[in-house]
């Protein structure tokens, strides 16, 4: 089984499976634009692809979780 444990500085940072799923993709794609229709069809098998509002929430909690200052991201 594969060990989904995201830590910071030392500390574990708890993530949903969709937070883990997207912070995966992203590491994946570093340094890569993606759009919110392949990201979506990534994470969901496309079913939110019309709808990036819910994918900007998910992407809001995750950056709130690994940001110092979420306002300014880094990541």
């Amino acid at each position: 089984m594969t060990n989904r444990t995201v830590t910071i500085h030392d500390q574990e940072i708890k993530l949903t499976v969709t937070e883990y799923s997207l912070l995966s993709l992203f590491v994946r794609n570093a340094g890569k634009v993606l759009t919110h229709s392949f990201i979506s069809q990534k994470i969901w098998s496309n079913p939110y692809a019309d709808n990036a509002q819910i994918l900007r929430v998910h992407i809001a909690q995750l950056r709130k979780k690994i940001e110092k200052d979420s306002s300014v991201p880094n990541y």
